[in-house]
């Protein structure tokens, strides 16, 4: 596997003064191409903010981040939009939709301007997707009349709609029940499957289990770095359980 994202050194400070507090403190972690990792920790350990920090949508105060060899510092801020558009989904707990307009219009908003004269190609980008994920037949619903569910599997339709090379997902299934919650995870392993890099944060032992990697943190560092060579979910959920209590989360 290559190499997709590096961070190097990366520290992140919130605050001022007397205040300030260091969150992430001299992290250093390669994402390969085709990774699954799956992010855990403590409340505060610093797990969304190094999230948000290596996907580009946060600053660092030091270090460095390349995305395919890019700096993401050194990228203007249309440069950085575009590769978050194109190259990254992301994938959050609440799906932030207009309430207002109809389920397929929420999916093609954010690249509704790449396609400036075949929007009908990118509808049936989004169409093709929404079967994808099981949820054809739902185009023309408001946000109030499906599921939280079917909500989040149009949040991954809209995240994924660039083939993004890396989809970032942060505590995708907090908001759902144990069903729900099953069947992204079913969407995240067969879009890993077929090559899409996944990092996510989660505080569930279940999803994390569906990983192939996991990073524990503790006080903004990476107190370790698990891989699993062979696909058992149950041993993992095992490892990843020991490690919650070891962690206190």
């Amino acid at each position: 596997m290559t190499s997709l994202l590096q961070a190097k050194t990366i520290n992140k400070s919130f605050g001022e003064g007397k205040g300030r507090k260091q969150v992430l403190k001299n992290i250093s972690v390669s994402i390969q191409d085709q990774d699954f990792i799956a992010i855990m920790g403590p409340s505060g350990s610093g797990k969304s903010t190094l999230l948000f920090t290596i996907s580009g949508m946060d600053t660092i105060d030091s270090g460095q981040v390349l995305f395919q060899n890019q700096d993401l510092a050194q990228l203007s801020e249309r440069n950085l939009a575009q590769i978050r558009r194109q190259e990254m989904g992301f994938v959050f707990q609440q799906a932030g939709f207009i309430p207002q307009i109809p389920l397929i219009d929420n999916i093609v908003l954010a690249s509704y301007n790449d396609y400036p004269s075949n929007k009908k190609a990118l509808y049936q980008k989004a169409k093709a997707l929404m079967v994808k994920v099981g949820i054809d037949g739902l185009e023309e619903r408001l946000v109030s009349q499906v599921s939280g569910g079917q909500l989040q599997r149009a949040t991954i339709c809209r995240a994924i709609l660039h083939q993004p090379k890396l989809l970032f997902a942060d505590e995708p299934t907090g908001a759902l029940n144990s069903q729900n919650s099953q069947d992204i995870l079913t969407l995240f392993t067969n879009l890993n499957a077929d090559g899409m890099t996944i990092v996510l944060v989660t505080h569930d032992p279940m999803v994390a289990a569906k990983a192939k990697r996991i990073l524990f943190m503790k006080d903004g560092q990476i107190e370790s770095d698990l891989q699993f060579t062979q696909d058992d979910s149950n041993q993992k959920h095992q490892v990843v359980l020991s490690k919650m209590a070891d962690l206190g989360i």
